[in-house]
């Protein structure tokens, strides 16, 4: 295969929480007219993480700070060559003096856009790593914390033995205490799960909300999506319905928790993914919202084909084609091989709703919940391609662990070291 293209791009955002967007020239062979993120491909002579502040001193006068965001992948149209797309949040250092060189700027004109306006506008990668970035900085998310490519793959180092939490059993009540209230709006809430369940209410306000909730190791939406995914894959129908619920309150809209169910469809099968839904429609309806899913869009062979051979190069890197995906599988699996290139890859991955790495988040909680060990290796790698760092691959099986046990947990966990290491 020839060498991917690696493309780099700047997320800077005003005052009043507008993306900077930039327009392309008339004249330019790539997306003429349209507007871009600040970005440009990465030469083989340059590191990724130093892509971005060469564009903006180049093109805008600026000496900028970027911090390592999200990638995406995608395929070169002309050339079908793969394709790596890497976002970096931009936090302006100093205006330069002089003028942007115009003979080489592939750009004409540069607005603020409202972000919802611009995901609408931006090309299918770009507006993935767009709508992902304003997620992370809405939850809370340091994109400072891991400032370039190589701080956020780079091997793992030992943690020092003071990484370890030695809080007092008082810090962790608080702490479960306090974000038990914020999430439900009820200030006596722990008091009132130790007071009905016993020892086992204090074990849930101090070991999930006193401290995996605290671990720091992944943003409240990402927690919200992998508690509903391993609480709906073992069918635990009222965990998921308060985690549904608790994710409105932690950023997660109604379409992403319906498309929780229909990813649980295809990992545990029907009957699960209609309880779960039925529930948190039923619950919307009493709380006085009355929502309503749209239909899927209708796909022939064909059209689900052409999706899933995407699909499928983005996770595996591999090259395919329409006419042979689904024969393929199907020999190897027999018709249930074929279902999983229509079906899953077709429709439901081809779907925008939630960004591949959320999926790749939910379908890993969810195997880790069944105990689908012979996945395990698979969907870690898979999730940690497509974004997710290792933390936040480690804070997802301690989610899953609560709903599933630690001996399931921990299988997930050996693999997980095994790949960091």
């Amino acid at each position: 295969m020839p060498e991917s293209l690696i493309i780099g791009y700047g997320v800077v955002f005003d005052e009043a929480g507008r993306v900077l967007l930039l327009r392309r020239r008339a004249d330019e062979a790539l997306w003429p007219g349209h507007w871009w993120l600040p970005g440009d491909t990465t030469p083989l002579s340059e590191e990724p993480d130093d892509t971005v502040p060469r564009i903006f001193e180049h093109l805008l006068r600026q000496r900028v700070r970027a911090g390592y965001a999200h990638t995406v992948y995608g395929e070169e149209p002309a050339t079908g060559r793969h394709t790596v797309h890497n976002a970096y949040v931009v936090m302006v250092e100093e205006a330069l003096d002089g003028a942007p060189d115009d003979e080489t700027n592939p750009f004409d004109a540069m607005e603020w856009w409202e972000v919802t306006s611009a995901v609408a506008e931006l090309p299918e990668q770009q507006a993935e790593l767009l709508s992902t970035v304003f997620e992370r900085r809405a939850s809370g998310w340091d994109f400072e914390a891991d400032s370039t490519l190589d701080d956020l793959f780079a091997e793992p180092k030992a943690p020092p033995l003071a990484s370890i939490p030695t809080r007092t059993h008082a810090d962790r009540r608080a702490a479960g205490d306090a974000i038990l209230a914020e999430l439900t709006g009820q200030n006596q809430f722990a008091q009132t799960i130790e007071t009905r369940m016993g020892p086992l209410g204090s074990y849930l306000v101090d070991h999930i909300w006193g401290d995996i909730w605290q671990d720091g190791l992944l943003s409240r939406r990402d927690r919200s999506l992998a508690a509903m995914a391993a609480a709906g894959a073992l069918m635990q129908v009222d965990g998921f319905a308060f985690n549904a619920s608790i994710g409105l309150r932690n950023g997660l809209n109604r379409d992403e928790i319906v498309e929780v169910c229909l990813q649980l469809a295809v990992e545990c099968g029907f009957p699960f993914a209609n309880l779960a839904l039925t529930r948190v429609l039923s619950d919307w309806a009493e709380s006085g919202y009355e929502y309503q899913p749209e239909p899927a869009e209708g796909k022939d062979d064909g059209q689900r084909r052409r999706s899933a051979v995407a699909v499928w190069q983005l996770l595996t890197d591999r090259p395919t084609d329409e006419r042979q995906i689904a024969q393929d599988m199907q020999a190897q699996f027999g018709s249930v091989g074929r279902l999983m290139i229509d079906w899953n890859l077709g429709e439901i991955w081809t779907s925008d709703v939630l960004a591949k790495r959320d999926r790749a988040l939910i379908v890993l909680a969810m195997h880790i919940a069944i105990g689908r060990t012979q996945q395990l290796e698979d969907a870690l790698s898979t999730a940690h391609r497509f974004g997710c760092s290792w933390d936040e691959l480690d804070g997802t099986i301690a989610i899953a662990s609560a709903f599933c046990g630690l001996p399931r947990a921990s299988d997930a966990g050996l693999i997980l070291q095994r790949l960091r290491d």
